[in-house]
């Protein structure tokens, strides 16, 4: 071999020995790779993204065992979700007590209220629910105004299901609406008669790092969405992840008013 040849030979055995140098110690490197992921991890946590902050966590920990910060946020994480775990089962329970309530069922309300209470101990509202029940039980005229109270509701339901009739009978005779491109898949995980309970759910979602809405349905109901898609299947994949993860009894709208 010419000297040539064999200066070309040790360049392209320098080039490669300085390229794999340069890849082991940006992209091997363990103290680079874990860097690289604890600051991804960082980003998704400080987004309110906690399950990719924690995936990126736990490949932190695996990479370097012995490093307390990884393991510190993956416990944070799992205190946050607990919390909100928590709230939304709360949520749901003062809930349906607050419907029972409204529909003068008191005595199943008041199961409801203590039932929350049991999720959360320290809150003031199912004691002062339950406190308004006890009074209202112990009122000599209580059966009485019970079925006054039953009564109204019964013929207030009724004209509202009129109206709704009235409704869907003046939509009936519009045009189907066509549909466009967009994100009309709503994964849903409740549904309330009350705008402030819907407000607290929607804000649960959006502390979840989801981009809820609160969608508008018949009969002054608002359903709370946990996401919105474009395809219903990419719906029904997030659907089976909400089953499991978020409210059991999920499930798909599609709607384009939003």
């Amino acid at each position: 071999m010419s000297s040539s040849g064999i200066l070309k030979a040790i360049l392209v055995i320098v080039g490669l020995a300085v390229i794999g140098g340069l890849v082991y110690y940006f992209v091997l490197n363990p103290n680079n790779k874990y860097d690289r992921i604890v600051k991804k991890a960082d980003q998704y946590f400080a987004e309110q993204q906690y399950q990719e902050a924690k995936k990126q966590y736990s490949e932190a920990v695996s990479i370097k065992a012995d490093e307390a910060y990884p393991k510190q946020q993956l416990f944070a994480i799992d205190s946050i979700q607990r919390q909100i775990e928590l709230d939304i089962k709360y949520d749901e329970k003062v809930q349906k007590a607050d419907m029972l309530y409204s529909q003068v069922e008191y005595l199943e309300a008041s199961k409801f209220y203590f039932d929350a209470l049991n999720v959360k101990p320290d809150e003031d509202y199912p004691v002062e629910q339950i406190k308004k029940i006890q009074e209202l039980l112990e009122d000599p005229d209580f059966e009485k105004k019970q079925a006054a109270s039953k009564a109204k509701l019964t013929a207030d339901a009724a004209n509202q299901e009129s109206k709704a009739r009235t409704n869907q009978q003046a939509n009936a005779q519009k045009p189907m609406p066509t549909i466009a491109d967009g994100k009309y898949f709503h994964v849903v995980v409740g549904v309330f008669d009350d705008h402030n309970n819907a407000v607290k759910m929607r804000e649960k979602m959006i502390e979840l790092g989801e981009e809820s809405i609160i969608i508008q349905r018949p009969g002054n109901l608002e359903a709370v969405t946990f996401g919105s898609y474009d395809k219903l299947n990419t719906a029904f994949e997030f659907l089976e992840f909400v089953r499991n993860d978020i409210a059991e009894d999920a499930w798909v709208l599609y709607d384009e008013t939003n």
